[in-house]
C-alpha cells in the first residue's frame, strides 16, 4: 500500500512537472525540463512518454509529438550539462537522438500522406536547437563540452534530414556537379609518321 501511494505521489508530481514544461519556456526557446534524469522518478517519466507515443495514431500526429518530447529531452540536457553531471547529461542526450530520429522517420512517412506540417517543425526546432547548445558550448565546463557538441551535431544531422525530406532530395544528389562525357579528339589530317630521312639527303 504505502509502494502504491509512492507511485501515485510520484505520478502526481509528474504531470504537474510535465504542465510546466509545456507551459514554460525559457530566453533559449527550450521547455523547462520538468524531470532530469538525476531524479529517482525519471523512469516514471519514460514510461509515460512510451504511452503517449503508443496512444498517438496518425504519423504525422506522431512526429510532432515525438518533436516535443525531443525538446525536452534536449532541455534535460542542457540543465544536466550545466550542472555538470556527465552521466544524466548523457542519458538525456541519448534520449534526445532517439525522439529526434523518430520524429524525423515519421515525419518522412507522413509525407507520403501530403502532409509535411511535422517536417516543417522539425527544420525549425532543429536549426533552434543547434543555435541555443552553441550558446551552451561557451558556458559548460570542458568536460561537458564533448557531449554538447555531440548534441550540435545531432541538430544539424535532424536539420539536414528534415530539409532533404521536404525536397525530396538528397543533399549529395544536390551537390554533385554534371560529369559531361569527354570529346573525342579530331583525327589529325596527313600522316602523323615523320618520313624517314634519306641517305643522301646530306651527301653521304
Amino acid at each position: 500500500m504505502k509502494k502504491l501511494s509512492m507511485i501515485l505521489a510520484a505520478i502526481f508530481v509528474l504531470s504537474l512537472s510535465s504542465g510546466v514544461a509545456l507551459a514554460a519556456t525559457g530566453s533559449d526557446s527550450l521547455p523547462n525540463p520538468g524531470l532530469t534524469p538525476d531524479s529517482p522518478f525519471y523512469f516514471l517519466e519514460e514510461w509515460m512518454n512510451s504511452i503517449s507515443m503508443f496512444f498517438t495514431f496518425s504519423k504525422d500526429a506522431k512526429a510532432q509529438k515525438a518533436l516535443s518530447i525531443a525538446d525536452e529531452k534536449l532541455a534535460e540536457a542542457k540543465k544536466m550539462a550545466e550542472k555538470g553531471d556527465q552521466k544524466a547529461e548523457d542519458v538525456a542526450e541519448k534520449a534526445y537522438e532517439k525522439y529526434m530520429d523518430e520524429a524525423t522517420q515519421d515525419a518522412t512517412e507522413a509525407k507520403a500522406e501530403g502532409k509535411t506540417n511535422a517536417l516543417e517543425q522539425i527544420q525549425d526546432a532543429t536549426a533552434r536547437h543547434e543555435a541555443t547548445m552553441q550558446k551552451v558550448l561557451s558556458q559548460v565546463p570542458e568536460q561537458a563540452k564533448d557531449s554538447i557538441q555531440h548534441a550540435i551535431d545531432e541538430s544539424a544531422k535532424g536539420h539536414e534530414n528534415a530539409m532533404e525530406a521536404i525536397s525530396g532530395e538528397k543533399k549529395d544528389q544536390k551537390e554533385q556537379p554534371e560529369v559531361s562525357e569527354p570529346k573525342e579528339k579530331p583525327e589529325q589530317p596527313g600522316n602523323s609518321e615523320k618520313p624517314e630521312q634519306s641517305g643522301s639527303a646530306n651527301g653521304r
